[in-house]
This record gives C-alpha cells, sequence and structure tokens, in this order.
C-alpha cells in the first residue's frame, strides 16, 4: 500500500477561490418590459395627442421612471459581488449602502 506525505501548499491559507459579478444578463426581462413600457408609452401619447391636447411632458417623464427602473435593476446587480476562500463565503450587495453576508465553511470538508 502506497503511502502519501503532506504535499506543502503554494498559496497562503485564506486564499480567494473566485470572486465575481454576476451577469447582467439576468436584468434581461425588466430590460424588455421597459422597452415594451416606453413602446406603449409613445404609442399612447401618439393616440391621445390626436385626440386631446396633451402636455409633451407628461410621457418625457413617464419615461424617465421608467428608464430609472431600468438603471436600478442594472445598479444592483452591477454593485454586487461574490467571494468565496477557504474560510467564508461573501455576499456583498449595496449602491449606497453596502451590505456584507458571510456564511462560514468551516462544517465543510473539500
Amino acid at each position: 500500500m502506497a503511502r502519501y506525505g503532506i504535499v506543502p501548499r503554494s498559496e497562503p491559507i485564506n486564499a480567494v477561490i473566485f470572486r465575481g459579478t454576476p451577469s447582467q444578463l439576468i436584468n434581461l426581462p425588466p430590460f424588455i418590459k421597459g422597452a415594451v413600457a416606453i413602446l406603449v408609452i409613445g404609442i399612447g401619447f401618439g393616440y391621445a395627442s390626436s385626440q386631446w391636447p396633451v402636455p409633451w411632458f407628461i410621457p418625457v417623464l413617464a419615461v424617465l421612471l421608467v428608464l430609472g427602473g431600468i438603471g436600478l435593476a442594472y445598479l444592483q446587480v452591477k454593485f454586487t459581488e461574490f467571494e468565496i476562500d477557504v474560510e467564508r463565503i461573501t455576499c456583498r450587495k449595496g449602491i449606497l449602502i453596502e451590505r456584507c453576508r458571510a456564511s462560514s465553511c468551516s462544517g465543510f470538508r473539500m
């Protein structure tokens, strides 16, 4: 029976195994909904302005609200970071205030 010795580690004990952010592809549904909403606003304004005198700033405000929602979804994903190291799994989230959740990996065997 072969006996194996302990192989020395070349990296430090708290080495980061993975660090990354999620893909913006998860924002595809909000992007599609926003594009459809802007299209509906444009068609609705075109129809309404042919029937009644509608101020120009009403659809502009509606489009800005939709773009704000899309921008918020984009920023939430942009400011999310995952980090896996030997000791813990960490998730950092937050645009203005960063929240950090960490789970200890001490009970796991690798």
